[in-house]
């Protein structure tokens, strides 16, 4: 899990519950990181939102690409689809991923 990945899809899922503006983020939409995001909208489930990143070609080559290790995942709720799902990739490795969201146990 890479922290830094996480909030940029949380951010760029309440981004697209506030404006509803979903035609950025096909293609090549970019995180502001500059990973590649894809998005799912009015799925109620985690479960439904990957059935329909699965189901777009272009969200599956993503999950495909063996250059992309990590992703951040995030859902916003409300707006107009009622539930918005970011998912941002990159290819950070072990040393490359933040930690920083990450509980501590004393």
């Amino acid at each position: 899990f890479d922290c830094r990945l996480w909030r940029a899809a949380l951010r760029r899922a309440v981004d697209l519950r506030a404006t509803g503006n979903l035609g950025g983020v096909s293609g090549n939409a970019m995180a502001e990181e500059g990973a590649p995001v894809t998005i799912a909208v009015g799925a109620a489930t985690a479960r439904e939102a990957l059935a329909q990143v699965v189901g777009s070609a272009e969200g599956c080559r993503r999950m495909l690409d063996p250059a992309q290790r990590s992703v951040g995942v995030a859902h916003a709720l409300g707006g107009f689809y009622e539930h918005y799902w970011a998912l941002v990739f990159a290819n950070s490795t072990g040393q490359d991923i933040d930690k920083s969201c990450y509980p501590v146990y004393p």
